[in-house]
């Protein structure tokens, strides 16, 4: 039997690993980018602030019921307050977070908004006692399926706005169960 040569094997990786970009490349084109928990939030598990339960903020007045069995990392102790992300620990849900940001609004000049062509579909959601938009994306990444919904709205509040996104990243094997958990959270959400 004869053993291959080292070169007709290097040849057929880069034949392979070049057939897999092409693949990439095209897929990336078709989907809608979707983002991973590690990147929607810079809060980890165990590390910062902790929520659970019932939380209240009275510099962006608003409170939030954190779901049973769930806790939320924030920036450290005595930071400003911007939101939180909900993290499961099990091993089946480990990919699988809410991300809760909360800012004043601000335009900056070089900030222009340019529109982005997207499959995604928006709709009108009620966002507890305010009325909101959100936006679904489904794309792949590192070869698993997820589902990104985004939930945002605006409060104005005399001459200033505070932007809020909540953010729902979920393999889609658990988007039924994730979206459930999601559309509690958001509907138990009070705004001043």
């Amino acid at each position: 039997m004869r053993t291959p040569s080292p070169k007709a094997f290097c040849i057929v990786v880069t034949v392979l690993v070049g057939a897999q970009a092409d693949a990439l490349v095209a897929q990336s084109l078709s989907e809608p980018k979707v983002l991973l928990c590690e990147e929607v939030s810079f809060s980890r598990p165990d590390h910062g602030a902790v929520y659970s339960g019932p939380v209240s903020i009275s510099a962006y007045q608003f409170s939030a019921v954190i779901p049973k069995g769930a806790k939320a990392w924030g920036a450290a102790p005595g930071a400003p307050f911007h939101g939180f992300t909900i993290y499961w620990t099990g091993p089946s849900d480990s990919k699988a977070c809410i991300d809760f940001k909360i800012g004043v609004h601000v335009d900056l000049p070089e900030e222009g908004v340019t529109p982005q062509a997207s499959s995604a579909k928006v709709t009108s959601v009620q966002v507890g006692n305010r009325a909101g938009t959100q936006l679904t994306k489904v794309g792949t990444r590192h070869g698993v399926r997820f589902e990104n919904v985004i939930v945002a709205v605006g409060l104005v509040r005399g001459g200033e706005t505070d932007d809020v996104e909540i953010t729902l990243v979920t393999p889609v094997r658990s988007a039924a169960k994730f979206r459930s958990i999601l559309d509690k959270f958001v509907s138990g959400l009070k705004f001043q």
